[in-house]
Formats: C-alpha cells, structure tokens, sequence
C-alpha cells in the first residue's frame, strides 16, 4: 500500500506545518512514516509487521482512514519494542507522538473503540520476546469512555502477564494538552515514575 511518504520530503512547509500542528519534532513525522499527499497528512497503522492502513488528516483535524484500511497501530518505525524497560500506549497520534518527542517509547491505538482482543495480539506481537519486566503504562484520553476502555485493556493485558498502570491526564483533555498546559518539562517528571 502506497503512503505517500516521499511526498512530505516534496512539501517541506507541509512537513513544518504539520509539526506545529501537533507540537512535536520533525524527527517524530520522519520516525513514524508521515506522508502528504497535497491535502492532508497521511499515517501509517501497522499490523503484525506491515502496513494495515493509512489515516488521513485534514487542516481542522478531521481524520478519516483511506479506503480499504484495516485498524492498526501506530508504531516508531525505528524501535524494537521488545527491548524497551517500558511501553506507552496512547491514544490517537497525536498523543503518541507527542509522548515519543519526549524521548519515550509508545505506541498509539487508532481509537478507544478498537477491539481490546485485538490490541493486545498486537501488542504481543511488538512485545512478544520479552520475557520479563514486561511493563506497560496506559494513557488515556480524559473522558469516560476512554478511560473504560483503558480500564477493560488494562484488565486483559494483566491477565497476559503484563504489568501495566494508567497515567491521569487531568485536568487536560489527553497528554499533548497537559504538555502545552503544563511543560515538557513536568510530563517528563511524570512519566519517568512508570518506568
């Protein structure tokens, strides 16, 4: 499946734009395989080594999957996760990069509505040759849905021998809003207490 990766190389203000957008890095668009393709920003999911689907965003942050895509996860390219003292799975893209601008690991799941059973073969999938210390640390959105759902993936993660914990976001709405509510600085201090 063609992503238009290349193409954010041929638009570099849309490269910049879509960095200050989000409040990260140009590194982290490089690192997790953005694309353009003229009019919105193109994101890949992966799914047990490949790419699944492509999640377009538009100027004004809608966000629609191109045809024929199948949910998957969005992933630094360049991590093997198997190897990491502890993972972030967040939200939504934009959390996830913000989170890895940081200089943390995560990955992102696409929405809360994505099929818990699913998420965590996907997750065994990245993580699957760690034997041990297999530490996970959930950030979810702060509202009630998001946070149900966490609790439920929580849930089934510790019954495949996770240790996994959440991370409260209040009083932001998700990560990247604490980030620009309360610093970089501070959310780092946080996080670094579920590693």
């Amino acid at each position: 499946m063609y992503y238009y990766k290349r193409m954010l190389n041929k638009y570099p203000l849309a490269k910049i734009e879509f960095a200050n957008t989000l409040d990260v890095s140009m590194s982290v668009l490089d690192n997790t395989q953005v694309g353009f393709t003229g009019d919105s920003w193109t994101i890949p999911m992966w799914k047990a080594g490949y790419v699944s689907g492509i999640q377009k965003q538009y100027r004004g942050r809608k966000k629609q999957s191109i045809h024929g895509s199948h949910i998957g996860m969005f992933l630094n390219d360049y991590v093997e996760y198997e190897y990491e003292d502890c993972v972030f799975i967040c939200e939504g893209y934009s959390d996830t990069a913000a989170v890895e601008d940081l200089g943390y690991t995560a990955m992102g799941i696409p929405c809360c509505g994505y099929n818990i059973n699913e998420v965590e073969c996907l997750i065994d999938y990245y993580i699957c040759d760690k034997e041990d210390d297999r530490y996970l640390c959930i950030i979810p959105d702060n509202n009630k849905e998001s946070e149900l759902y966490s609790m439920k993936l929580c849930e089934q993660l510790e019954d495949a021998n996770y240790e996994v914990s959440m991370f409260d976001v209040k009083p932001a709405k998700d990560v990247r809003e604490l980030i620009q509510l309360r610093g970089r600085d501070y959310v780092k201090k946080q996080l670094e207490m579920y590693i």
